[in-house]
């Protein structure tokens, strides 16, 4: 705060030093212009007493003297005075040598300030007294300034209280402003450090509708995406390590159980092999779709762009499943109500597509597995519903998310690995689509995707 008012007050002195010289100025141009033209009046009036050497002309110099508030002196060609105001016997028959004297009696009029010890700042102003042409005397008017110079002092010294009340008001509203306008960019300064030491759970107080406010809650927003996707990160290896840790740990007891055992049963020996052989398998589908889910997570926006045919591409995928479908006694039937053509990756909507119809296959017994392809407003929409074991209504949001299982140990009896979903949420997106899904349990669940016909 200190430097504020500091700041400020330097500002306010020089502001002042240039208005009271400003006055001053003004103050003495007023009274030089005034004394030059009561000079010159006093010259006028005063010249016929002179030349006829009048003994009126010290009354006439008194009255002068009286009205002008000064000291009025008639002066002869040598400078000496004939004539005074203030009629001083001293002053009397004295001989001034003032350069405004001598240019006086070469016809010029002039001004001058000084500074006598007995009676402060004085304007001495003189004028020539002709008479029929000629140069006669010198009229001297002695004017006292002190009156001008206390009422410039006045006015100082009120503007000085002025500016100081006014520079202490400014420093403390401009210390609570900045403080104001500062404390946010400081506190955000402050969170920005700490989140980059890690702690995203940091968040800035955002008040009101201000820029900075409308920048705190923006950075908040930034602040909650960067946690949930490290949240989502932290989970996702973390998930990631335990699907891949089950097949690694039951490879590891499968082979330390052929070669700590003596099995001499072919049978047995090869259904080992098969068992491991299944895990590794599950392994690689566990990779291929880890894979794949980094590259749509790299993809900005789409790699490829083709016109597909959905009703060519939805139906390969059925044909493609139809066996596992059989095998499982469920009836997979395709209503086609429109014919529909999309600009996207083909091959990605095929798996998206692929995997959303397995899952409906997977958790349905011997029921049925319809899906529907039509259009509106400018939208593909796809509709896949099954009359499977259904999801809990607490599950549906987390339906979408990485690994995530409703029943584990039927997932992977059916060699799920908790990815599928997930994939085929990420692709729909990419497409600019929308994908959600209802569900009840005991009844079945439908899926329902929207991908944008122009994109």
């Amino acid at each position: 705060m200190l430097t504020y008012f500091i700041i400020i007050a330097i500002a306010f002195l020089v502001m002042n030093v240039l208005v009271l010289n400003i006055l001053e100025d003004n103050y003495l141009s007023e009274q030089d212009a005034y004394l030059k033209k009561e000079s010159n009046v006093i010259s006028v009036v005063v010249s016929k007493y002179l030349a006829q050497a009048d003994p009126m002309l010290n009354s006439v110099t008194q009255e002068f003297g009286e009205e002008l508030e000064a000291r009025v002196l008639i002066l002869n060609p040598k400078g000496t005075v004939i004539s005074d105001s203030f009629n001083d016997l001293r002053m009397l028959s004295q001989t001034l040598k003032y350069e405004e004297i001598d240019m006086a009696l070469r016809g010029e009029s002039t001004t001058q300030t000084y500074f006598l010890n007995e009676h402060g700042w004085v304007m001495y102003c003189t004028a020539p007294i002709t008479y029929e042409g000629e140069i006669i005397g010198v009229v001297l008017v002695s004017s006292s300034l002190n009156n001008i110079f206390h009422t410039i002092i006045k006015i100082r010294d009120r503007i000085t209280t002025y500016s100081l009340i006014i520079s202490i008001f400014i420093a403390v509203f401009s210390f609570v402003l900045s403080g104001y306008l500062t404390n946010p960019i400081k506190e955000l300064t402050h969170v920005i450090k700490k989140m980059s030491m890690g702690h995203l759970s940091q968040r800035v107080k955002a008040r009101g509708n201000s820029e900075l406010s409308q920048l705190g809650r923006a950075f908040n927003v930034m602040s909650e995406r960067l946690e949930g996707l490290d949240k989502a990160r932290y989970e996702f290896v973390a998930n990631a390590s335990h699907e891949l840790k089950t097949p690694l740990s039951s490879m590891k007891i499968l082979i330390e159980s052929l070669l700590h055992q003596d099995i001499n049963d072919v049978g047995i020996f090869k259904e080992f092999l098969r068992d491991i052989n299944s895990e590794i398998d599950r392994l690689t589908a566990i990779i291929n779709d880890l894979l794949t889910l980094v590259q749509i997570d790299k993809q900005d926006g789409l790699a490829r762009r083709e016109n597909v045919y959905l009703n060519e591409l939805i139906g390969g995928t059925i044909r493609s499943l139809k066996p596992l479908a059989d095998s499982k006694n469920i009836m997979l039937q395709f209503i086609q109500k429109q014919d529909v053509n999309i600009m996207g990756d083909g091959l990605k909507l095929q798996l998206a597509f692929s995997n959303i119809i397995d899952n409906g296959i997977k958790y349905t017994e011997k029921g049925k597995v319809t899906v529907t392809l039509f259009s509106s407003d400018g939208q593909a929409v796809v509709e896949v519903e099954d009359t499977g074991v259904g999801i809990p209504k607490e599950d549906l949001k987390h339906i979408f998310d990485r690994f995530f299982r409703i029943d584990k140990a039927r997932s992977r009896d059916t060699g799920g690995t908790g990815l599928g979903l997930s994939i085929a949420h990420n692709i729909i997106l990419t497409h600019g689509g929308n994908i959600s899904v209802e569900s009840e349990e005991g009844v079945g669940t439908k899926f329902t995707i929207t991908l944008p016909i122009g994109i």
